[in-house]
This record gives structure tokens, C-alpha cells and sequence, in this order.
């Protein structure tokens, strides 16, 4: 039959639009929580290693959180403040290590003087005992706080050759080999910040966004080796992935408020609505002609709307046929406005009249 209306559809309840922001907010400040929880691990394999170390206690701030700023300034706020752990943290480590090469090295120092003396001249001994523990010092300063345990356990090994080496030329060559263990665990853990930042900038495309894909891909997201090259299309799914998410987030809300204001109308809606319309469409029986019904259909965030017949044989009622879509017309500017009143502007591309 004639008179089809169909038009774009915007979300602009301000109250789903708080709800929204809000979302997106605590998702970030669930991440920031999370890398806190990483760094609390970091710390306590600190103190295991070091003993207690002097690093800030970090405060939650987010009890009182409502709207979406309150979310953001807790998270800013908790990021500050594990920033400034972390210094503490490598800092601390610092110190202690040097603490540990000083004894280390006296001890060392005493055993191998008592051994030379033994074994040696004078001469030699002064030459073997020779450990300058602040060349070792100012290299291992440099390796972060953070290293796993692999490395640690190498840097040791190699300060232990360096200390117990046959002279300066062996020590040159032992340190050259903690030197070189030491930036190359630096450039991994910097090449992991900037594999992280790219991977932080992708979770907040998704942020506030709660379907399966979207969970999905916040699985793939937390499962990535920060260590090695990230994947090639990676950012296209990401973007891929929130425009469908947004658009079905979008839909589920215009349609729920479609469903409610037809209700109101009088149309009855079963409550498959909200997923027969996206699928094939679905018709509903005009309240005042039951040879008549409303085919609604949703296509790329597209409302489409017109009377259809039911008479099976086919016959034309010009007459019933012309007062069903005067009727439809009529509730059609009342379904715009209830809809405009619970937050969803209808842009009109078609708009038939009867014929």
C-alpha cells in the first residue's frame, strides 16, 4: 500500500546519554584498578627480594563516585598516584641494590684477598683484588625495577663473574655483557609502554560498550604479548567492532522506545519486538482497522514504517484502505512526538501521503 515513512533515528536522552558516559567511566576506572593490582604484585616481589621498602600507599578514591566526571577524576587521581609508586618503587630498588652490591662486594673483596694471599705475591693479590664495584653499581642502577625474574637472576650471575674476574680486561668484558642485558631489558620494557598506550587508546574506543564482540575483542585486547608487534588490522577491528556496537546499542534503545510509545497508542507489541524488527521486520494490527496492520522494519539505523492489507484475496478496499493510512498518518506525528519526549529524534527521508 502507499504512504512508507522511513527516516534516521538519533539517540539525544540526555538521561541515556548520562548512563552512557557513566559507563564509559567506570570501564576506564576498572583499568586503572587492574594495572594497580599488577603493581601491587611488582611491589610485593620487591619486598620479598629487598625487604620493606618506603612506597606510598595508594588511595581509592571512587566510593563516592556518581556521574561520569566523578569516575574520571578517581581514575586521574589513582593514575597520579601510581606514578608516583612507581618512582618510589624503582627508587627504593635502587637503593637496595646498591646496598646488597656494597656488602656483596666486601665480602667478596675479603675472600678473594684471604685466597691470593695464600697463593700469590703481594703484587698479584693487589691486582686480583682489585673490584670496582661502582662501575657495576651505575650499570645495574639502570635496570628497571620491574624486571622479571629471568633477568634479575642473569644480572646476578654476571656481577658475580664481574667480581670474581682475573683482572680488569675480564671485568671490562663481564660488565660490557651486563651492560648489554641490562639496556636490552630496558628497550623491551619501553617498547611494552608503547605497545601499551596503543593498546589503552584501543580499550577506550570500546569503553562504555557491553555487547558479545565488544567482550570479545576485550579479551583479545587483554591477551596481547605487550612484548612483540601487535597485530596488523588490529585498530580497523577495533573501529569496525564500536560502530556495530554502537549502532546496536543505538537501535535497542530506539526500538524499546518505539515499542512503548505504540503501546501507548494502543498497538499491541509482543516482546519479540525489539528483535523481530532488526531481523525480518514485524507487523502489528492497526488499533482501528483489523483488515489492516503496520509493517515496521529497521535497516542501517533506519526506521521504515507503512500500512500493509491482510485480506487474503487481494481486493482492493479503496475507501478502507485510504482511511487506515489517514488513521496510520495521524498516529505517526503522535509516535514522533512520544518518541522525541523519551529521547529519539526521527529525520524523515520519506513521508508519503495516502494514496
Amino acid at each position: 500500500m502507499s504512504g512508507p515513512k522511513s527516516g534516521d533515528y538519533y539517540v539525544v536522552s540526555e538521561a541515556e546519554l548520562r548512563r552512557r558516559r557513566i559507563a564509559a567511566a567506570k570501564d576506564r576506572y576498572s583499568r586503572v584498578l587492574a594495572t594497580v593490582q599488577t603493581f601491587q604484585g611488582d611491589l610485593s616481589a620487591a619486598h620479598a627480594a629487598y625487604g620493606s621498602l618506603e612506597i606510598s600507599v595508594l588511595q581509592m578514591t571512587a566510593s563516592h563516585a556518581r556521574e561520569a566526571q566523578d569516575w574520571d577524576r578517581a581514575s586521574d587521581t589513582l593514575t597520579s598516584g601510581l606514578a608516583t609508586a612507581r618512582r618510589q618503587l624503582e627508587e627504593a630498588v635502587r637503593a637496595a641494590r646498591l646496598r646488597m652490591m656494597s656488602a656483596e662486594g666486601s665480602r667478596v673483596s675479603a675472600v678473594l684477598s684471604a685466597q691470593t694471599r695464600a697463593r700469590r705475591s703481594a703484587s698479584q693479590a693487589a691486582e686480583k683484588s682489585i673490584i670496582d664495584d661502582g662501575k657495576l653499581a651505575s650499570v645495574l642502577s639502570r635496570l628497571p625495577a620491574t624486571a622479571p625474574a629471568d633477568v634479575m637472576n642473569r644480572c646476578e650471575k654476571l656481577a658475580r663473574g664481574y667480581r670474581e674476574a682475573a683482572g680488569p680486561s675480564e671485568q671490562a668484558q663481564v660488565l660490557d655483557g651486563i651492560r648489554h642485558l641490562v639496556q636490552a631489558e630496558r628497550d623491551r620494557q619501553a617498547y611494552m609502554s608503547c605497545n601499551g598506550a596503543v593498546i589503552e587508546d584501543l580499550y577506550r574506543e570500546l569503553d562504555g560498550l557491553s555487547d558479545d564482540t565488544v567482550n570479545v575483542l576485550r579479551g583479545v585486547l587483554k591477551g596481547l604479548d605487550r612484548s612483540a608487534a601487535l597485530p596488523e588490522g588490529l585498530r580497523d577491528r577495533v573501529v569496525a567492532v564500536k560502530a556495530a556496537a554502537e549502532a546496536r546499542r543505538d537501535q535497542e534503545f530506539v526500538l524499546a522506545t518505539a515499542a512503548r510509545a505504540l503501546a501507548d497508542l494502543g498497538y499491541v507489541v509482543g516482546e519479540d519486538f525489539r528483535t523481530a524488527v532488526p531481523s525480518a521486520g514485524t507487523l502489528l494490527e492497526l488499533p482501528h482497522s483489523r483488515r489492516h496492520g503496520l509493517q515496521i522494519r529497521e535497516r542501517n539505523q533506519q526506521l521504515m514504517l507503512n500500512v500493509v492489507r491482510f485480506d487474503p484475496d487481494g481486493q482492493r478496499d479503496a475507501r478502507a484502505d485510504e482511511e487506515a493510512e489517514e488513521s496510520f498518518c495521524r498516529d505517526f506525528a503522535k509516535l514522533k512526538g512520544r518518541m522525541h519526549e523519551e529521547g529519539v529524534d526521527l529525520n524523515m527521508l520519506r513521508a508519503d501521503a495516502p494514496a
